[in-house]
């Protein structure tokens, strides 16, 4: 299933849905989840994969994360329906985060890839009143991160990730402390070809999308992320 070519820049439109439709039916593995998380998300410091496992509520012999509402409507603005979305809880944190996984084929779409993320995590953020919050209780809004994994990503890009944030600046006047304005998160994690040394999200997107056999991706997956695929996942 997982086995599409991601060194070609001549990708057939259809090789990139095939890559996406994989994607979405992958990433609520709570093993696989987990990695891609792992280092990309702040509130999960340097938790273990297990541990991640815990924050997105998989107990004992439950395999695949409870997904939330991933679609966004406004009748201005119409709507725009996520590959997947999950809650995510910190223990012993009142901190609430939404995690939404977008699986991109194509680097060049014709837009400004970027821009689409930050329509997305804008939405995922103005979508919480009446779901998260009521009136102007805006202390109950849930951190966002918007994860983007690009699964055939240019040359130059490859075995990258790149995390973008609201920074604080201090533009005038003595410096004091400022309030923390963490809410939108973006996050771009570049496919590349497998490397044993790479963090746990390019490691676990080059073996299950890379184009190997499957008895050597299940090898590669089982060796390195202690992780059994089914033939179904292969």
């Amino acid at each position: 299933m997982f086995g599409l070519k991601l060194k070609s820049k001549k990708n057939s439109k259809k090789n990139q849905n095939k890559l996406d439709d994989a994607f979405k039916e992958i990433i609520s593995n709570g093993d696989i989840l987990a990695r891609i998380l792992r280092g990309n998300i702040d509130e999960l410091g340097d938790m273990g994969p297990e541990e991640i496992k815990k924050c997105l509520k998989l107990g004992d012999g439950i395999k695949f994360a409870t997904m939330r509402d991933k679609e966004y409507f406004s009748r201005r603005e119409g709507k725009i329906i996520l590959d997947s979305a999950f809650n995510l809880e910190i223990p012993d944190s009142d901190i609430g985060v939404i995690i939404g996984v977008e699986g991109q084929g194509n680097p060049n779409p014709g837009y400004p890839l970027g821009k689409r993320a930050e329509y997305y995590v804008a939405r995922m953020v103005s979508a919480q009143r009446k779901r998260e919050f009521k009136g102007s209780d805006y202390g109950k809004m849930k951190k966002v991160y918007s994860i983007w994994c690009i699964l055939n990503p240019r040359e130059s890009d490859r075995n990258t990730i790149t995390k973008y944030s609201m920074k604080a600046e201090n533009v005038y006047g003595k410096d004091r402390p400022m309030e923390k304005l963490d809410t939108f998160n973006v996050v771009f994690i570049n496919v590349g070809d497998f490397e044993k040394d790479l963090p746990d999200a390019l490691g676990i997107c080059a073996a299950m999308f890379s184009a190997i056999e499957e008895e050597e991706r299940k090898n590669l997956v089982k060796n390195n992320f202690n992780i059994e695929l089914t033939d179904e996942e292969l």
